[in-house]
């Protein structure tokens, strides 16, 4: 409870939270700063209709023995430098966990890029 928090707040800490009504918003997440963040399109066609739909899913890529792998991931919060991400994915083989080293620049990034050290 709040005995737990109290000792790790400072007065304009608890003047802020006292000035927003006294709500507390915890934000769970891995930390990844904003460029490392892409977003990426791939199309479903329906079987029975041949309608093809566009869709768009957030996710960085992480580097797994060499290879460029994506993970799907929501932004819990964000700050001017970084967002707070959670993973979509309950499969373990698919999750962002910490420890993953996530990619920040490359060009053409894509799932399965076999990446150099230049």
């Amino acid at each position: 409870g709040a005995k737990v928090i109290l000792p790790l707040t400072t007065p304009m800490m608890i003047n802020d939270f006292k000035a927003c009504c006294g709500f507390l918003l915890v934000a769970t997440g891995l930390r990844i700063p904003k460029q490392a963040l892409h977003m990426e399109k791939y199309t479903t066609t329906d079987e029975q209709t041949g309608e093809v739909t566009e869709h768009q899913m957030l996710g960085v890529y992480i580097l797994i023995a060499g290879r460029a792998e994506f993970k799907q991931v929501s932004v819990v919060t964000e700050s001017q430098d970084f967002y707070v991400v959670r993973s979509v994915s309950d499969s373990a083989a698919q999750a962002l966990r910490s420890g993953d080293e996530v990619i920040v620049r490359a060009v053409g990034l894509y799932d399965g890029k076999l990446m150099s050290n230049k």
